[in-house]
């Protein structure tokens, strides 16, 4: 679905007049880069043991934080999944073409980043460290499913150990010597992102910290909220916080891309510009029109 030129052009003469401009993404940023949850083939192809078991996308596949046996769902099973799935998001995926043009469009002025994506693809396409908030946590992290410690621990070496020890035929880690224990109690682990009240936000609380710090300095600039593939399945952690910020920012626009939910709520709607179209499609429309 093609964007109509003159809002691709309203776009880029907001962003093009802004002092500031935050990003609040979802996970319809990263589907370009081949980071699909729903894509059936995708999943068909990486795991056909567990296509076999019955499921068919990594979407039914994200609430299996905790081994449950009687569901075939073994610390075998469980990281035979995991570590293959975590080397491909957050390891081999890499460049990407969006999050590039996105980056050289916002570059230049003060910007912040808050993202439920856990894919590191931020970091990866150019965007500063310090201006990311991710409060769904990350896949480059591991933690203890009874969180008896804050502690988390780099989750590189323990993914590195178990994919060449998996049964392609089962999806199962055949060495169970590699299958991670947490250091402190001995108990299940999982990947350091939001799932429970298991989960350890410490190392996020500094990012936190830095994005209030940071919206509070550009109250009297002019800012554009870029919300771009932010859906209802987490609202409340970076779509509703975007609305909030344009609502008690005066001199602020929104700008919402998403293919399903572009609406806006109707305080804010004549301040706002609301798309329904393709978030990859959108950045490189704006991208273009900035090289004519």
């Amino acid at each position: 679905m093609s964007i109509e030129k003159s809002i691709i052009e309203k776009s880029r003469e907001l962003i093009g007049a802004a002092d500031a401009v935050l990003i609040s993404a979802g996970a319809g940023l990263s589907v370009p880069a081949g980071i699909n949850y729903h894509d059936t083939k995708k999943f068909a192809a990486m795991f056909p043991a567990l296509v076999r078991k019955g499921y068919r996308i990594q979407y039914e596949l994200i609430g299996h934080s905790h081994v449950d046996p009687r569901r075939g769902w073994t610390p075998a099973v469980k990281w035979g999944y995991l570590a293959p799935h975590i080397n491909y998001v957050y390891y081999e995926t890499g460049k990407d073409k969006t999050y590039e043009q996105l980056y050289s469009l916002i570059q230049a002025r003060d910007y912040f980043v808050m993202t439920t994506n856990v894919d590191g693809l931020f970091v990866q396409n150019g965007f500063s460290e310090n201006r990311i908030y991710t409060p769904q946590g990350s896949f480059s992290r591991i933690q203890c499913m009874k969180r008896c410690t804050e502690e988390t621990w780099d989750a590189k070496p323990v993914i590195d150990k178990i994919i060449p020890v998996i049964d392609p035929q089962t999806q199962e880690v055949t060495d169970s010597s590699v299958i991670p224990t947490c250091p402190r109690c001995g108990g299940d682990m999982f990947m350091n992102v939001r799932g429970g009240n298991w989960f350890v936000h410490k190392p996020y609380e500094e990012q936190s910290r830095a994005l209030n710090d940071w919206a509070a300095s550009v109250m009297d600039k002019q800012l554009v909220v870029l919300d771009l593939g932010t859906g209802f399945n987490t609202p409340g952690v970076v779509r509703f916080p975007a609305e909030n910020i344009v609502s008690q920012h005066q001199k602020s626009n929104l700008i919402r891309v998403n293919l399903d939910h572009p609406e806006v709520p109707e305080a804010i709607m004549d301040k706002s510009i609301s798309i329904s179209g393709d978030v990859s499609g959108f950045v490189n429309d704006v991208f273009v029109l900035g090289d004519k």
